[in-house]
């Protein structure tokens, strides 16, 4: 556990910093100024040479930061069929996506060892809460009921809510989710997502518990059997991989 909160920390603070990058340069800029200002009055006192190390030890704060988990190993969670954050490389058979690239990335700046453990995106919920895995980059949404039992880092990308996709030929079929709640429409969504508890509570639905599993029902949408509801982030597949258009 006490490794858990460690890395929960790491994790926060560096998402903090990569989120950072995204902002107007005021922030950072006053920051520079305020450096500046402290290296001026060192080097008026002390000379060149104290300024430098100075910053040297500043450096050396920062590597400080992550003493505590340098050279450890974490275990880490994800589920393997979220394009484009997860998804085993066809061409390379690796584990690829961005967020494996964010995990990679954080890892080497850390000075740590990341072993990605491959499921289900509820089975990397329950992982968590039992402790089995120490951490999980999953691309996942902050919910206040996941909060009650776990602890998220700060987010890195924008979840932008419900999506769904429909056979190309019904583009403009339907205006709303609401529309869809008749005798013959069903509903394919990631079991454990946040569009499943959407439809968990308003809409008759099949859940799947892979995602790599919707690839077929995507494929042969009709107009009034099958639909998939999913998140914004799924979006590259659908539209990419099986030419279906999307409805907001």
């Amino acid at each position: 556990m006490k490794k858990n909160l460690l890395l929960t920390g790491v994790l926060g603070a560096s998402m903090l910093a990569l989120a950072a990058c995204g902002d107007d340069d005021t922030g950072a800029d006053e920051e520079v100024d305020d450096t500046n200002g402290d290296t001026e009055e060192v080097e008026d006192e002390d000379g060149d040479e104290d300024a430098e190390g100075d910053d040297d030890a500043a450096a050396g704060g920062d590597d400080d930061a992550y003493a505590d988990v340098a050279g450890e190993t974490f275990t880490v969670a994800t589920d393997n069929n979220f394009v484009p954050f997860a998804f085993m490389d066809l061409d390379t058979n690796e584990l690829s996506g961005f967020d494996i690239e964010l995990m990679t990335a954080l890892a080497d700046e850390m000075g740590i060892e990341v072993n990605f453990e491959t499921m289900e995106f509820q089975g990397a919920l329950a992982g968590i809460q039992s402790g089995v895995y120490d951490a999980s980059i999953n691309a996942m949404s902050i919910t206040e009921e996941r909060q009650d039992t776990i602890d998220f880092s700060d987010p890195y990308y924008l979840d932008a809510g419900i999506i769904v996709a429909v056979a190309a030929d019904n583009e403009g079929e339907w205006g709303s989710l609401e529309e869809l709640d008749q005798d013959g429409i069903t509903i394919a969504t990631n079991q454990g997502s946040t569009s499943h508890d959407y439809l968990d509570e308003t809409l008759r639905m099949r859940a799947f518990k892979r995602y790599q599993m919707l690839l077929k029902p995507i494929r042969t949408l009709s107009k009034d059997t099958l639909m998939l509801c999913s998140t914004m982030n799924q979006t590259y597949c659908i539209m990419l991989r099986n030419k279906h258009k999307v409805s907001l």
